[in-house]
């Protein structure tokens, strides 16, 4: 958290609100759990990309 508030040059209260606010957006306890997450939306999304369209004629 120190390392974003300072390359944003704000404050580290900010970050860890914000950070607080994201993890609650994404429904998890963790920024280990929110990168679990997204691996899994975009597993996901990479298996629905590759599925046939239905108006192909394969």
């Amino acid at each position: 958290n120190q390392e974003i508030a300072d390359r944003l040059f704000i404050e580290l209260g900010t970050v860890k609100n914000h950070v607080h606010h994201i993890l609650d957006k994404l429904n998890v306890n963790s920024r280990q759990d929110a990168a679990s997450y997204l691996n899994l939306v975009q597993n996901h999304n990479a298996v629905v990309d590759i599925e046939p369209d239905e108006t192909s004629n394969e």
